[in-house]
């Protein structure tokens, strides 16, 4: 007889679930192991067919040295120019340690998805208490092509479907070929252009798009 210890909690049930519904990502998860009761406490353990075995949890401020090394490191000149919401200069150091701080008193919700002692993956829903969460997403550059984006899309998704909301926003630039081509297929509509700004305070357009729940999940 299974015990009842041994079985998920509901919450990361409905995740894995979740996650094991995008077919993308189905097809390259070796094993997964979901747990937490909520969002804030969600811990993922999976093996990832071409990369090896990875934890998504949520991000702490000890992550800070780790997060500036992903950031300036595991993104290219060309990465950091599409994922811009911290100034990659000067002020980075304080800007991170704030995210991180905001991320500890729950304004924010930052997950972080490692490889070893390494973050390859850096992720969030951004006014997480309103009905309409914002997502923001960034992949270090030799993981790219293997599929990351659905899982890591899939779960951002999927804690707001759980959690009710009505939909999700996110903005992306137009140079972002492979980025709106994920989002349309995870189920994003883009919904118009609007000017946003930046880390480093510059203003520019980017697609706006949204992703809709048509039922309670």
């Amino acid at each position: 007889m299974e015990n009842s210890s041994d079985r998920p909690h509901p919450f990361a049930g409905r995740i894995e679930d979740f996650i094991r519904g995008n077919p993308a990502a189905a097809a390259k998860i070796q094993h997964i192991e979901v747990t937490g009761s909520d969002a804030w406490d969600l811990c993922v353990s999976v093996g990832w067919a071409g990369l090896g075995g990875m934890i998504i949890r949520r991000a702490a401020p000890e992550d800070l040295n780790a997060l500036r090394e992903f950031l300036m490191e595991g993104l290219s000149d060309h990465s950091r120019f599409l994922f811009a919401p911290y100034p990659y200069e000067d002020d980075l150091g304080a800007a991170l340690e704030a995210v991180l701080s905001t991320s500890e008193e729950r304004n924010i919700l930052l997950y972080h998805a490692w490889l070893g002692d390494k973050i390859i993956g850096h992720f969030f829903l951004g006014r997480f208490g309103e009905a309409i969460p914002d997502l923001g997403i960034a992949i270090a550059d030799h993981c790219h092509g293997i599929k990351l984006g659905h899982l890591f899309m899939t779960l951002l998704v999927g804690v707001c479907a759980v959690a009710g909301k009505e939909a999700i926003d996110l903005t992306t630039n137009p140079q972002n070929h492979a980025g709106f081509h994920l989002y349309k297929k995870i189920g994003f509509e883009h919904i118009g252009d609007r000017e946003i700004t930046v880390g480093n305070g510059i203003q520019r357009t980017e697609h706006e798009m949204r992703y809709r729940f048509m039922k309670p999940v």
